[in-house]
């Protein structure tokens, strides 16, 4: 890295493109300006499918600006290449490039000599999932016997379904999103699948302010930026699943039903569920 007044600046390739960046750990994206942006789309190196949405960000100075999210498909730090990494196009000329933590969270522990940076391990991927094989402390395979405060709710394709009531708060929170619900699969009493389940009740009436959508969108980004890209993407139906060699993660968002006299007073109820499941023969439309 080049040390100029006490800023590191690293170089990398992003998409194939030589670019040099402020290692900055305080910044939550990797960013780019605007002019670098249009390079990018000029050499196809940027395409449609990897802008995601606009979005406004606070600066040092209090100042709000407006961004752009996209997915940069390849960034080399180093020997180190990085998949599906979230970043933002700031909408200025001048900005400068910063490498954040939607990058540097990814290459696992390091240290800094004079101007090197040491990489000690591996980058993350979706092998997190396998490296899990669960959520947090609830494992996949653990007998039923060892939960407690299970409300039997149904059964579908050999699975028999419980709510669970667990005792540990912080089982309900998923990148400071708080769900409501825990929904336990097992079969042949060990436990196969964990769904997070989250109710909104939206007025029909403020169709351009949807906290459901605000928060899926940053379930995904957060998703995206620890495990990559989703392997199955429906950007339409908002349902995105990730597989890995023992495990399978899928997200989406559902209209569950409409409850409504008239369509000033009426009320939308929007279901979002996480779903983390061992990888088994079954298509996604089961579950």
């Amino acid at each position: 890295m080049n040390n100029i007044n006490g800023i590191y600046q690293i170089p990398c390739i992003v998409n194939g493109i030589s670019m040099n960046f402020i290692f900055d750990t305080g910044a939550s994206d990797v960013s780019i300006s605007l002019k670098e942006a249009n390079y990018l789309i000029e050499n196809a190196k940027l395409k449609k499918e990897d802008i995601l949405s606009k979005v406004n960000y606070r600066v040092a100075s209090g100042e709000i600006i407006e961004g752009t999210k996209i997915i940069i498909k390849n960034l080399q730090i180093g020997n180190i290449k990085l998949q599906n990494v979230e970043a933002s196009i700031i909408h200025e000329q001048k900005a400068p490039l910063l490498l954040g933590q939607s990058a540097i969270g990814r290459i696992g522990k390091y240290s800094i000599e004079g101007n090197k940076l040491i990489l000690e391990n591996s980058p993350k991927s979706n092998q997190v999932l396998d490296e899990k094989y669960g959520f947090k402390n609830i494992k996949f395979d653990t007998h039923i016997s060892e939960f407690e405060n299970l409300s039997k709710i149904g059964e579908a394709n050999g699975i028999i379904y419980y709510l669970y009531k667990a005792r540990d708060e912080d089982l309900f929170k998923l990148f400071d999103i708080k769900f409501y619900g825990i929904m336990l699969g097992f079969k042949n009493n060990k436990l196969e699948q964990i769904n997070l389940r989250r109710q909104y009740k939206q007025p029909i009436s403020e169709p351009n302010n949807i906290p459901a959508l605000e928060d899926f969108k940053n379930i995904i980004f957060s998703f995206s930026s620890i495990i990559g890209k989703p392997d199955i993407r429906n950007d339409e139906e908002m349902n995105y699943t990730w597989f890995n060699l023992k495990t399978m993660l899928n997200a989406k968002v559902t209209i569950k039903k409409i409850e409504t006299d008239d369509l000033v007073n009426g009320k939308m109820i929007i279901e979002t569920n996480v779903l983390f499941s061992k990888k088994i023969e079954r298509k996604i439309k089961d579950f």
